[in-house]
């Protein structure tokens, strides 16, 4: 979920190399966290248990409301009204790569739950409205990739503030990292099932990202018009904000 660009340490994008910094990037992420997994697995149970202890009936309704953010009921409204905005604003490119995070993202998470077959934690059959295996988190992968794609294109087409740029990067994170506990605290999923949605989904979010920055133009921030007098949003001694 979280990364940044930097030519020091990915290679750069361009049309003939972008094919290849995806695969290079989802390999060391791929290795990075099959590493990561077999140290924090012995820590699953542990965490099921301590957090399911501690539930109680208000966190539950307060954790259900929030896990709803991530389901792909939620998300898939989301996606249609900001596929409808970028239509509308013939923002293509942008519109193919947000299409590809919507419609990937569920295909790669079954084929990972059907190729590792993981049973749920004992205390998941209340929340599940139908049968799913565990690993990976679909709620934690889904919330990455939709939100952080959400994330991506805001701050690119829109020409906001840095602060405005700023707030929108930390509510993402804050909301994907809040669906991902609400997962923990039901005890729908193991801790290695969420970290593991966390990776697949920053994995695809990765390349549908590298996609569309090639060739589209970013927004850029909006800075105050300074002027000989001073800033021009100023006015009598007075901000317009």
């Amino acid at each position: 979920m979280f990364f940044t660009f930097n030519n020091k340490v990915f290679p750069q994008v361009s049309a003939g190399n972008w094919p290849r910094t995806s695969i290079w990037m989802a390999g060391s992420r791929a290795l990075t966290t099959q590493l990561l997994f077999e140290k924090l697995a012995k820590w699953d149970n542990f965490v099921l248990h301590w957090l399911h202890s501690r539930n109680t009936p208000l966190g539950i309704h307060l954790m259900g409301t929030l896990t709803c953010l991530g389901a792909a009921a939620y998300t898939s409204i989301l996606g249609v009204g900001l596929g409808v905005v970028l239509v509308r604003k013939r923002k293509w490119k942008v519109m193919i790569g947000w299409s590809a995070a919507l419609i990937g993202g569920p295909i790669i998470e079954n084929i990972l739950k059907w190729s590792v077959r993981r049973p749920r934690p004992e205390f998941a059959t209340p929340f599940l409205s139908s049968f799913s295996y565990s690993f990976p988190s679909g709620h934690a992968m889904n919330a990455t990739i939709v939100y952080g794609m959400l994330t991506y294109i805001l701050v690119t087409v829109w020409p906001w503030r840095r602060t405005v740029r700023t707030g929108i990067i930390i509510s993402c994170v804050l909301l994907v990292l809040g669906i991902g506990f609400s997962r923990l605290y039901l005890g729908v999923h193991y801790l290695t099932d969420v970290l593991g949605g966390f990776a697949a989904g920053s994995v695809w979010l990765t390349m549908c990202i590298l996609f569309t920055a090639y060739g589209t133009p970013r927004a850029e921030p909006l800075r105050p018009q300074i002027t000989g007098q001073g800033v021009a949003s100023k006015t009598n001694g007075h901000s317009d904000i």
